[in-house]
């Protein structure tokens, strides 16, 4: 009797989360049209800051015009488009709230969210600085950034893919705590976590720090800078260029190691850190 009394009590909690689920999908409010644009004079905006709940996509570009501005097209509540519609540069900063804020007190009945996309484009005319940072926190969502030249990149999600295209900062910080990451084209001093997900990055110039706790890592590298890559739990496969004549330090503590011999000609280094996986380190 007490194994089904417990069976019917789990039976009875389900229920109630499905029923609670289903008010709120049932009473979310529906999406409509994002159509806004911001106007600056050449260096006026420094800090670009974002926050989402859904797929995002952060374009810089030439501008056409000769003006400097950015623009949001896409989806978002009466809530989101009124905050969209009340955001004004201040003080250099540009802070756009995309977030679904009657998400706030279900976030751990959130299974999925709606199939809603934001496209932000920053267009720069010739001779206009580099921003200062572009600063994205998403909840949950993939994020992709193509062309991006800023002073610090700051990039953090919860749940959901990183893309990146051609992306240059003097420091770049990302993290995803679950989902993929995957750069084309990154300049600058690189900071990379993920905690369950995987790492692949090409076309990479600077140092970089590449940390996975649950997943692979490969990493493709343009010039010699060093680099300091650890795996909890992942491969790790690093390709270095012809020109390359530092260190290797490699160490798998469980799996095979291959790397080849260090010329010691130069203090660049490429430490690799593995607790359980392999270790294959390339060079052309």
């Amino acid at each position: 009797m007490a194994k089904l009394r417990t069976v019917a009590g789990i039976a009875l909690v389900i229920i109630g989360l499905a029923v609670l689920a289903g008010n709120r999908w049932s009473t979310e409010e529906p999406m409509s049209n994002l159509d806004k644009k911001w106007t600056f004079a050449s260096g006026e905006l420094r800090n670009l800051q974002t926050k989402s709940d859904y797929e995002t996509e952060i374009r810089f570009v030439k501008s056409s015009d000769g003006t400097n501005s950015v623009s949001i097209t896409g989806q978002g509540t009466k809530q989101m488009r009124q905050a969209v519609s009340e955001a004004a540069l201040s003080s250099g900063t540009l802070e756009l709230d995309l977030r679904n804020q009657s998400w706030r007190w279900f976030d751990w009945l959130r299974f999925g969210s709606t199939d809603a996309k934001q496209q932000i484009v920053v267009a720069l005319a010739d001779g206009s600085p580099f921003l200062e940072t572009l600063q994205v926190k998403s909840d949950s969502g993939s994020l992709a950034v193509y062309g991006a030249q800023v002073r610090k990149a700051d990039l953090q999600i919860d749940s959901g893919s990183v893309t990146i295209r051609d992306l240059t900062a003097d420091r770049l910080n990302i993290r995803a705590d679950s989902g993929s990451i995957t750069a084309n084209g990154v300049h600058g001093n690189a900071e990379i976590h993920a905690d369950s997900g995987s790492i692949k990055l090409e076309n990479v110039t600077g140092p970089t720090r590449l940390s996975a706790d649950s997943g692979s890592i490969k990493l493709y590298k343009e010039d010699t800078s060093s680099t300091d890559i650890k795996a909890e739990s992942g491969s790790v496969y690093v390709h270095m260029p012809a020109s390359f004549a530092g260190v290797y330090d490699v160490q798998a503590d469980s799996g095979t190691v291959h790397a080849p011999e260090s010329k010691r000609q130069t203090g660049d280094v490429v430490k690799v850190r593995a607790d359980s996986g392999s270790i294959r380190v390339e060079q052309d």
